[in-house]
C-alpha cells in the first residue's frame, strides 16, 4: 500500500510532510532501520531524494518512507507473505 495523501499518520505521528531529521529522531532507536538514496533511470543516485526504510523480518513488514529535498513525499507499508 502507497500513499502520498497528508491524511495518514503513521502511530508515531510522522506523515507526508514530516521532515527527514523527524523520521530520525522519531526512529532512532528503532531496532531496524536504514536510509538509502534514490535511483534515477540511468542507475545514478538522485541528490535529494532517498528512502527511510524500518523492517521488522520476525512479521515479514517494511514501512518505507520516500522523502525529496528532507521532506516526506510518500510512505509504503509492504507485507512479505511468504513463500
Amino acid at each position: 500500500m502507497t500513499t502520498t495523501s497528508k491524511k495518514f499518520k503513521t502511530k508515531s505521528g510522522i506523515g507526508v510532510g514530516s521532515t527527514r531529521d523527524d523520521l530520525i529522531n522519531t526512529y532512532r532507536s528503532y531496532a531496524n532501520f536504514s536510509v538509502r538514496p534514490d535511483w534515477d533511470s540511468n542507475g545514478k543516485p538522485i541528490k535529494d531524494a532517498g528512502y527511510f526504510n524500518l523492517e521488522d523480518s520476525q512479521a515479514g513488514t517494511l514501512l518505507s518512507f520516500k522523502f525529496v529535498n528532507n521532506i516526506v513525499t510518500e510512505i509504503s507499508v509492504y507485507l512479505n507473505e511468504g513463500c
